[in-house]
């Protein structure tokens, strides 16, 4: 009984740490959110309260909102050249009812990667052929209200088919799978 808890434990430990102390993991899942706390440009905003760092804070409280007029833009710098095919856009009740998603590599000439001309308000989860970009833009054409366009989040992801962060194109998965053979055939197990 005593070997069975201490298996346990050793799973537990390796687990949290593979998944606590492993953001490649996360990454090789194309789950995270390359958006997040990057740089913001917005053409207006209704007041300081509603600024545009607010849409790439992972914070669903807080929002971007612009002043009310149509043709706005939200630009995040990603830094660098990253392989992108999701954009999320978690839109607040003043949406766009007409908008593009736009990339750029120098955030001078912009490229269309998506666009909607009848867009409901909705949640958007936008998925494009994957393109290499540093700029992701919305360009948020026509009010879906009289109010300005507001945003919660503006989420981008890489392309989950390549694992940037990994050129080799293995992922981590692998080692916690290796972690789970290693805790299975520990001499703990051996009987």
């Amino acid at each position: 009984m005593e070997k069975k808890g201490v298996n346990y434990l050793l799973l537990v430990v390796l687990c949290a740490a593979m998944f606590l102390g492993n953001k490649e993991l996360v990454r090789a899942a194309g789950a995270e959110n390359i958006a997040y706390g990057k740089s913001v440009w917005v053409s207006s905003s209704e007041s300081g309260s509603y600024s545009g760092d607010k849409a790439v804070d992972a914070d669903g409280n807080t929002r971007w909102a612009s002043t009310y007029s149509d043709n706005q833009n939200i630009i995040v710098d990603l830094g660098q050249k990253r392989r992108i095919s999701k954009v999320r856009i978690d839109w607040e009740a003043a949406y766009a009812k007409q908008f593009q998603i736009q990339v750029s590599n120098d955030n001078t000439s912009w490229t269309t990667v998506y666009e909607n001309y009848n867009a409901s308000g909705e949640d958007s989860i936008i998925e494009f052929s994957p393109v290499e970009a540093r700029y992701v833009k919305a360009y948020l054409i026509k009010r879906g209200t009289e109010w300005g366009f507001s945003i919660y989040e503006f989420e981008v992801y890489e392309d989950e088919s390549v694992n940037t962060a990994n050129p080799s194109n293995t992922t981590n998965s692998s080692n916690a799978a290796q972690a789970k053979e290693n805790v299975i055939n520990s001499p703990y197990n051996q009987v």
